[in-house]
């Protein structure tokens, strides 16, 4: 399962890297900051804390979020998955045998 965590954080880590910068955009868009996503795109480059960076505000606190559950999720399917082929397997077996 260690295995399976890992796959989980490093996909959670790398996927949030792309999902931030749209999240920040549409919150921005839903508050009523920007009216347009070109000028929410815009305001918050030249806005937020100097360039890129901006885009990026909270992603320690979605990967907080949204890590562990990734994690849980992967291994508890993972696993479960496993269990399943498992049992599967054992009924074939005793089908072909019995």
């Amino acid at each position: 399962w260690l295995l399976y965590a890992w796959a989980a954080l490093l996909g959670d880590v790398t996927g949030s890297g792309w999902l931030c910068p749209s999240e920040v955009v549409k919150q921005q868009l839903q508050a009523g900051t920007y009216a347009t996503v070109g000028e929410a795109i815009r305001g918050i480059y030249n806005t937020g804390g100097g360039g890129w960076k901006g885009f990026y505000r909270g992603y320690l606190g979605g990967l907080s979020r949204d890590v562990p559950f990734r994690v849980a999720q992967l291994t508890s399917y993972e696993t479960t998955k496993s269990i399943y082929k498992k049992w599967k397997a054992k009924k074939i077996q005793e089908k072909n045998n019995g």
